[in-house]
């Protein structure tokens, strides 16, 4: 299992008013502390409250469904985010992460920077390049999902990345089973979730 590193930004985060701003940064601290209890290894780092970057050391077969996870609890808030994802060799641990080193953390800034001006929400990147061709399709039908994925489609999606069943989804959200899954068929679940399939089989 290769550790991962994810650098987010929030998409135009410029323009968002104090109040939307505060709101920004109380929903990017709840994701975080849920992130936390998940995954004890995990840390990462918050600026200017637009800028997050995240370190899975040890669980980081489970990183890429966090994330998209993040994207999700955003997405159904009327936020977005881009995600560039770097899996891979760790030769330099700091006392902070924008002074650490290493190829996941080198992948993960290039990756971020090659996103930054274009529609795209998440490039996933590996030390391993006979991987790296086989996720440029990935990242393709990735990108898709996500910059199409409406509000509620992100609230069924975010619980079902947390592992919960249709029926538990339809419970939280008090609706019918039939219209949980209707939301998870228009949003694309079935990609999000085989991508996060094949991930967790590599990193196995």
């Amino acid at each position: 299992m290769s550790p991962c590193v994810a650098s987010l930004d929030i998409v135009n985060s410029s323009k968002l008013t104090a109040a939307k701003r505060r709101k920004l940064l109380a929903i990017v601290e709840k994701c975080m502390q849920v992130l936390k209890q998940e995954s004890k290894d995990l840390v990462y780092e918050i600026s200017r409250g637009d800028s997050i970057q995240l370190l899975w050391k040890k669980n980081a077969n489970e990183a890429l469904r966090q994330c998209l996870w993040m994207h999700m609890m955003l997405l159904k808030e009327g936020f977005d985010m881009r995600t560039g994802f770097g899996v891979g060799s760790i030769s330099l641990i700091t006392k902070t992460l924008a002074t650490s080193d290493g190829k996941a953390f080198q992948l993960s800034g290039r990756c971020l920077d090659a996103i930054k001006n274009t529609d795209n929400r998440i490039a996933v990147a590996f030390e391993t390049e006979a991987l790296n061709h086989e996720w440029t399709v990935h990242n393709i039908v990735l990108n898709y999902v996500l910059q199409r994925t409406t509000a509620p489609q992100a609230v069924a999606m975010a619980l079902m990345l947390q592992n919960k069943t249709q029926l538990e989804v339809a419970k939280a959200l008090r609706i019918k089973q039939p219209s949980v899954h209707q939301r998870l068929k228009a949003g694309g679940w079935v990609i999000i979730q085989s991508v996060v399939n094949r991930f967790q089989q590599i990193q196995q």
